[in-house]
């Protein structure tokens, strides 16, 4: 089950989705530190930790896909100048499937929130991202962990979709080209907006990273390009497929040019002779 941008803002905008925004923004600002020379995408809804990363990346860019909706993004912009102060530009845009419309090894970082678990074909999803990330270029995906409380409950965003144990997503980035370098627990207080857990949420994170690292309610995998690997070809329907879509509104003939001439036209037209009446 699919969960629109609107129904993500609305989680996000109550104090309890605020407390969950900014230990996420935490563990992305630990893990990859500053970001001010680099050129990050962002796939899904990501708001919630871009709005708080400082400084800002060079280049942000956000991929949303098309049956969450798009949202215009940032409400600010992200650096100062004259140029951004008379003029706001937005930096999101809607996407159909897992195709990013980006060069080949082109960005340096991609984040991926609220993504993985709402994605139809990981496969390629995960060869798009090895196809446009540089040979050093990382990728860091917040998704559901099977074994936490957060994926069994229906009160937050991670209760949707389908959620994912450490194997399994190992699995699907080594099957794309990518190594894992560290996978990390996140959200261990408990999924009930109160005023006890809001007050106790940052112990609770501290000493469940400790204790209870199985029980996480999301992961957090950090994961590069392998050079020594190459990512999973697509399938040839999936290939037949796009090739299908990209000639269906190709003309067989360009307007405006005739038609070939057979081979029949080609040859010297011989008149017969004419019968004359003596």
């Amino acid at each position: 089950m699919w969960l629109d941008a609107r129904s993500l803002e609305a989680f996000y905008a109550t104090p309890w989705g605020t407390l969950v925004g900014g230990s996420l923004a935490g563990y992305v600002q630990t893990l990859w530190g500053s970001l001010a020379q680099q050129h990050l995408l962002a796939i899904g809804y990501p708001f919630p930790v871009l709005d708080r990363l400082d400084p800002a990346p060079e280049q942000c860019f956000v991929a949303m896909p098309q049956r969450m909706g798009n949202v215009s993004w940032p409400a600010e912009p992200l650096h100062e100048t004259p140029e951004s102060r008379a003029h706001r530009c937005n930096r999101t845009l809607m996407v159909k499937g897992a195709a990013l419309p980006f060069r080949d090894s082109s960005l340096d970082r991609i984040l991926l929130l609220h993504q993985m678990e709402f994605s139809n074909d990981i496969p390629a999803l995960t060869s798009e991202l090895y196809r446009v990330l540089h040979d050093q270029g990382e990728v860091l995906m917040i998704v559901p962990n099977r074994a936490g409380l957060w994926s069994r409950s229906e009160r937050s965003p991670f209760g949707y979709g389908q959620p994912f144990t450490p194997g399994q997503i190992n699995a699907q980035l080594k099957g794309a080209g990518f190594e894992t370098l560290t996978l990390h627990g996140g959200l261990y207080f408990p999924p009930r907006n109160s005023r006890l857990v809001r007050r106790h949420a940052r112990r609770w994170d501290q000493l469940g990273g400790r204790w209870a690292k199985l029980v996480a309610g999301v992961m957090i995998v950090q994961a590069r390009k392998a050079k020594a690997r190459r990512p999973r070809k697509v399938e040839h329907q999936d290939a037949l497929r796009r090739i299908r879509g990209l000639l269906a509104g190709v003309p067989l003939r360009p307007e405006g040019l005739a038609p070939e001439p057979s081979a029949s036209a080609l040859r010297p037209h011989k008149e017969k002779p004419r019968m004359t009446r003596k």
